[in-house]
């Protein structure tokens, strides 16, 4: 095909007349290793979906192999369509092609298959998806003829890709700040008052000998670990109560709560035809409730009700239980989201596999549980909640680069915005 100029200064051409396009090949697994010999074998998008590349496996025998600079695109499997610019030389599998251009073309090229993933995903077909060679080298793309507008073309969406990856960044640290904190507030071995009342010193000591096994001063051991003296254990019923709110299936469309599995909170569903649900009794979710779905309790269907959650309808496979005074709902969603509380659930959830597994009412209300003064437990959710939120906030933010970007995308890589010389 011809390349056209357009009035804007800008070339509409195949990819199969700016490209090298070099295809991978496969390595027998006897002849690769995961101990660092040979070269670094990629086999695809799972050797990069953090954004970067990460090396688990090498080869004395390779085939294919892709310089620093070159565009690797996924062409098999899931995640057709993904891209990275290779940071070195690496082997690469049948999974990946490398796409080779010119320096100052090499980001017009990269941002234009980013623009391009969703429809080549969309391309792939059959049992193992894939897209051909013939559909790279025929996509068309368009870029500048002037050669600094290709190089500044790249370095705003570079720009824009480093702010995504520091939001990345400040997001994976806040995660694990609050990981390393989580268990020990919710145990006690770090104290929501700490900073006030001991020196950094203190605080290291006692968290040694915690560790160790050996208790602290204003500690005491119990079937549940070490915890401060003032801290109890109780019986789950000794602060929750069930409650049963029930009402009639209404006869217009209504909402639906549901439980996720794994401690990932609630989601809602909006049912249309209420004849569809053969249920005539439905149970009225309030904020603060403890819900649970008793038939997937053992894989850790258990909540607390946020606002949102506030009016929904449930079945009866969804006990709700109400808190009591010494108890602050948001400090048990911390507690009842810890894989220790998934193992007790999994403890009162008799039978097999699946849906024959279901929550005995009664042996959950009898679940021990650790019961801190309330104006500790209201800190440390306060503590928790902070964090979360900043976590939403930076993800709020993350997710608006992206956005950011796209329009940018759509703008830049067909010139409707110009660059300035």
């Amino acid at each position: 095909m011809e390349q056209d100029v357009n009035i804007s200064g800008w070339k509409k051409v195949k990819l199969q007349k700016i490209i090298q396009l070099i295809s991978g090949q496969h390595i027998d697994a006897s002849d690769y290793n995961t101990d660092g010999v040979g070269v670094p074998y990629l086999t695809g998008p799972s050797d990069f979906k953090t954004g970067k590349i990460i090396t688990t496996k090498y080869t004395e025998k390779p085939k294919t192999i892709c310089k620093k600079g070159d565009i690797l695109i996924t062409v098999k499997g899931s995640g057709v369509g993904k891209t990275i610019i290779s940071d070195g030389e690496y082997c690469i599998g049948r999974q990946l092609m490398a796409i080779r251009s010119s320096d100052e073309l090499r980001y017009v090229i990269y941002y234009n298959l980013k623009n391009m993933e969703r429809q080549y995903n969309s391309d792939s077909t059959g049992l193992i998806p894939g897209i051909s060679r013939e559909t790279i080298l025929n996509s068309i793309i368009y870029y500048p003829t002037e050669k600094s507008q290709s190089e500044k073309i790249g370095q705003i969406l570079l720009l824009w890709d480093k702010a995504i990856q520091l939001k990345d960044l400040l997001i994976g640290r806040k995660k694990e700040q609050k990981l390393g904190l989580v268990q020990k507030l919710l145990m006690g071995h770090i104290r929501w008052n700490d900073r006030a009342n001991n020196s950094q010193e203190e605080i290291h000591k006692r968290l040694d000998m915690l560790n160790s096994d050996q208790v602290p001063v204003g500690y005491k051991r119990t079937k549940f670990g070490l915890i401060p003296n003032e801290w109890n254990l109780v019986k789950l019923s000794d602060v929750v109560k069930p409650v049963s709110r029930n009402v009639a299936k209404p006869n217009h469309g209504y909402w639906r709560l549901g439980i996720r599995s794994h401690a990932k909170g609630t989601f809602h569903e909006y049912i249309e035809d209420p004849k569809a649900i053969s249920m005539d009794t439905l149970y009225v979710v309030k904020k603060n409730d403890l819900i649970v779905n008793i038939t997937f309790a053992w894989e850790h269907a258990i909540t607390v009700a946020n606002n949102d959650d506030e009016g929904k309808l449930v079945s009866h496979r969804f006990p709700t239980y109400v808190f009591d005074q010494r108890a602050d709902p948001q400090f048990y969603k911390y507690y009842v989201e810890q894989a220790k509380f998934k193992y007790l659930l999994q403890n009162v959830s008799p039978g097999g596999a699946g849906r024959n597994r279901v929550l005995n009412k009664t042996d959950f209300l009898n679940l021990n549980i650790i019961l801190p003064p309330l104006i500790e437990q209201q800190a440390i959710a306060k503590i928790l909640g902070t964090l979360d939120r900043e976590i939403r906030c930076l993800s709020m933010e993350r997710e608006s680069l992206i956005q950011q970007k796209k329009g940018l995308m759509q703008l830049l890589l067909t010139g409707k915005v110009r660059v300035k010389s």
